[in-house]
């Protein structure tokens, strides 16, 4: 894969996951929204920046690099069959959470609730977690007629690299608002013992 490729792939993926969330912004600002006063935004985001804008973009180059290495057939229908449901669980479980949590923001303002933002954000995950799910199985497949001694050259471990990256911005986004109280619910049903969540110290 060229360079010029690898930057086209990351400025198209950095347009669509961080690039239309910041013209949103910038047409809330000229509007004056009170929605971006009230709510948290990309911005507020550790995922949204650091995740929508880099890590997101630096996975997909991987994807692809994965794609190319494994000589994958886009046409590939029982692998899109396979990926299709994990695209769509992520999407399902995460706005699901994001409604059972009671957790708004700019994209679902009121629980329960996508604005325009919102669906699209919802549309974008689910075509970007189908296609990473795609990349994965296209890997799974290769390496299992190739022996799993081919998944360590292959460029996905950078891209599970990337994405566990991903994972931690998000997780430190949520940390006081879900994961917190999961943990201490945790301990409780596993130790069976309360735990105060004060003493669960904050990063």
């Amino acid at each position: 894969m060229s360079v010029s490729f690898e930057m086209f792939i990351a400025a198209v993926t950095c347009f669509f996951s961080f690039g239309i969330q910041s013209l949103f912004y910038l047409v809330y600002r000229l509007k004056r929204s009170a929605l971006i006063k009230k709510e948290k935004t990309v911005f507020d985001y550790l995922s949204g920046v650091i995740g929508d804008g880099v890590l997101v973009p630096s996975t997909n180059i991987f994807a692809v690099q994965t794609l190319q290495y494994t000589g994958a057939d886009l046409l590939n229908m029982q692998a899109w069959l396979l990926a299709l449901p994990i695209g769509f669980a992520i999407t399902f479980s995460s706005h699901y959470y994001q409604q059972k949590s009671q957790l708004t923001n700019w994209t679902m303002p009121k629980i329960g609730r996508w604005n325009t933002l919102g669906f699209y954000h919802a549309f974008f995950m689910f075509w970007e977690t189908t296609f990473l799910g795609y990349s994965l199985i296209s890997q799974i497949e290769f390496s299992l007629h190739h022996g799993l001694r081919s998944f360590i050259y292959s460029p996905i471990k950078f891209g599970l690299l990337a994405l566990t990256l991903f994972l931690l911005t998000f997780f430190i986004d949520y940390w006081k608002s879900v994961f917190k109280e999961f943990a201490a619910d945790v301990f409780r049903s596993i130790l069976g013992f309360e735990v105060d969540e004060a003493k669960i110290q904050d990063n």
